[in-house]
């Protein structure tokens, strides 16, 4: 689940909040946000990475980018619905935090050596 649907799927529920549950949707929605800002940033970075490889001489460096990014979605979804299985928690807001955390590292690791534009 990207952040964008994430948070029109928390947008789009009941309006009515109660006690705990008024904030654990209210930390949903910021979680979704912030993924959905930081898919965007690592859209970005990928695609000026990409750009980057263009030429002839750089076409095995693209595949590979191009090999590691779609490997990278499979773990992060796969590893967030584990982190959630394995600890528990509500299941929006655990898998939220890991892909937050995951899309964060990735964004840092891998274009670490791009300059911002």
């Amino acid at each position: 689940m990207s952040g964008g649907a994430a948070a029109a799927e928390i947008d789009n529920q009941d309006e009515t909040y109660e006690g705990p549950v008024f904030s654990t949707r209210a930390e949903a929605y910021k979680l979704a946000k912030r993924l959905q800002e930081l898919e965007s940033q690592l859209q970005k970075k990928y695609l000026r990475a990409l750009k980057s490889y263009q030429t002839k001489e750089f076409s095995a460096e693209k595949s590979l980018l191009i090999a590691s990014q779609k490997a990278w979605i499979n773990y992060s979804n796969k590893t967030c619905i584990f982190e959630n299985q394995a600890y528990g928690g509500l299941y929006s807001i655990s898998r939220l935090r890991c892909l937050v955390r995951l899309t964060e590292a990735r964004s840092e690791e891998i274009y670490a050596g791009q300059e911002e534009e």
